[in-house]
């Protein structure tokens, strides 16, 4: 992998520096910022690099002591067949064997897979607003904490949605989830009151990761405790932080993290 200063016109917010990522054949603009561990950190569909920086306050990560890289997808999306070895490659650079990586809505669907198809890179998947992607079967595979809103509409937990057009097929990400788990041989514990919702763990009893799901009361499609960007988007204002979630994950005990 190369870097360099990128000319691709992504504007770097105060702090962060522009990289060129080079991997496969299409090099990507990258926001970068601190030093530590890594958190790979991957926007929605049609939102930007500088966005999701923006929208999950990634500067806590940084002032915390971590290392946030915000690659841009090209077109602005996300797709595991060309985008795969880009983000594998920011992992090998900068995270070893022990890189988070957090997305948002597609950058969610993009996060549990690079985290499953190289666990071998990735220990932990946060992915907030998305829904998990048909996964590889067995039991190996990173800690997962999924985050979502109880008011998401765009997404809603029991994956149909309305539209002008009428309903909207979508997969659940509550059926994904629990097929995650029932993959691994897990079975999910009572649900728990936590700082502004409910969660629910299905630990693994030999020590391995385990999978969290955390639903945030009456957040929509946004980051829970993260910034909305215009008067469209849904409000993400809440006692739960997303963003404090991940900082929690990588640095205390796996069950404490939705505590």
């Amino acid at each position: 992998m190369g870097l360099g200063v990128s000319t691709a016109g992504l504007r770097p917010p105060p702090g962060w520096e522009v990289v060129e990522v080079v991997a496969g054949a299409r090099p990507r603009p990258a926001l970068i910022a601190g030093d530590g561990p890594l958190c790979l950190l991957l926007h929605g569909h049609g939102a930007s690099a500088r966005s999701i920086v923006c929208q999950a306050r990634a500067g806590v990560l940084v002032e915390a002591g971590m290392r946030v890289v915000a690659p841009q997808g090209v077109g602005h999306s996300w797709s595991a067949a060309d985008d795969a070895s880009v983000l594998a490659a920011i992992c090998t650079q900068w995270g070893g064997s022990e890189a988070t990586v957090a997305g948002f809505s597609e950058g969610a669907a993009m996060a549990y897979r690079l985290g499953f198809d190289r666990s071998d890179l990735v220990a932990r998947v946060v992915a907030v607003g998305g829904v998990p992607p048909g996964l590889p079967s067995g039991r190996t595979g990173p800690h997962v904490l999924h985050v979502h809103g109880s008011a998401d509409r765009r997404v809603p937990l029991g994956g149909v949605r309305r539209s002008e057009a009428g309903r909207h097929r979508l997969a659940s990400p509550l059926r994904r989830l629990d097929r995650l788990v029932a993959m691994r041989r897990l079975r999910w514990g009572e649900a728990e009151v936590v700082c502004g919702g409910t969660a629910w763990t299905a630990p693994d009893p030999v020590g391995g990761a385990a999978v969290q799901l955390v639903v945030v009361d009456g957040v929509g499609h946004a980051w829970p405790g993260g910034v909305r960007l215009d008067a469209t988007g849904d409000d993400p204002r809440s006692e739960f932080d997303a963003t404090r979630a991940i900082l929690e994950l990588v640095c205390r005990p796996t069950m404490e993290v939705a505590r």
